[in-house]
């Protein structure tokens, strides 16, 4: 299930895993928490939401996040945190 949660006023990721930058840009990966309905893995570029999916368990989106870090890693993108 692909999932939408923006970040409005007062909404922050509960947890940034990593961020990589190429050719003067950003791209975030973050955990966010909905209690009882699991994580949400979101992908942020420059800061604006791109993507995100949910996990009845917080492993479950971090394993999503290794996979998409290995993937930009390997198309040239850097990681910085």
């Amino acid at each position: 299930m692909w999932s939408f949660v923006g970040y409005g006023v007062g909404m922050v990721p509960d947890e940034t895993l990593w961020t990589l930058t190429k050719d003067g840009k950003r791209f975030t990966c973050a955990l966010r928490s909905h209690g009882k309905y699991g994580w949400e893995c979101q992908f942020l570029e420059d800061e604006e939401f791109v993507d995100g999916r949910r996990f009845a368990m917080r492993s479950q989106a971090v394993e999503l996040a290794d996979v998409e870090r290995e993937e930009h890693e390997s198309e040239g993108w850097t990681l910085i945190n």
